[in-house]
């Protein structure tokens, strides 16, 4: 990495964050892939990792994780015949019912339906932070403002990434 009188430029930051997304993409199915392993793959400490990673990539490195394998998943289950347990074994989850259980809550049902539906279904893709890289980095300081309490009203509806993409209403 590049050091500039003691403090690490912006170019390493990014170059070391695109090191660490490599590597999750590297070990997608690996279910043993940690916070502490991506970290390391960086060449930072877990805490400083998770911060830097947060605010170049606008998710945290374990919602980025999960999000990617998700896409995988489905991406195998659209493609394949497979069965769903060897999908999901081979996508980082421990069991059949872990897998499902993730599957229905992203895309609002169950692995075999949404095959058999033959759905398009939202991917999350592989992000490249380098391409986020921009001359000049700005620190920006928080400017907190408290505001007076507001009362809303409105309808209180739960949906489904299905539901919303059957019905088109968000």
């Amino acid at each position: 990495m590049m050091f500039l009188e003691g403090e690490r430029t912006a170019v390493s930051y990014y170059e070391a964050m695109q090191k660490a997304v490599d590597y999750m993409e590297a070990n997608l199915g690996d279910g043993e892939v940690t916070l502490a392993s991506v970290a390391a793959a960086s060449g930072y400490s877990v805490p400083h990792f998770h911060r830097v990673f947060g605010a170049l990539a606008g998710v945290s490195a374990g919602e980025y994780l999960r999000r990617r394998r998700m896409s995988e998943a489905v991406m195998r289950v659209m493609a394949s015949r497979r069965g769903i347990i060897d999908i999901a074994l081979d996508c980082g989850f421990e069991s059949h019912e872990a897998f499902t259980r993730a599957f229905r809550a992203a895309y609002g049902a169950p692995p075999s339906a949404f095959r058999n539906r033959r759905c398009e279904p939202v991917l999350f893709e592989k992000i490249c932070i380098l391409s986020k890289r921009k001359e000049g980095i700005h620190i920006m300081k928080p400017n907190v403002i408290l505001k007076e309490p507001k009362n809303l009203v409105g309808i209180a509806r739960r949906m489904t990434q299905g539901d919303n993409i059957r019905l088109g209403l968000i």
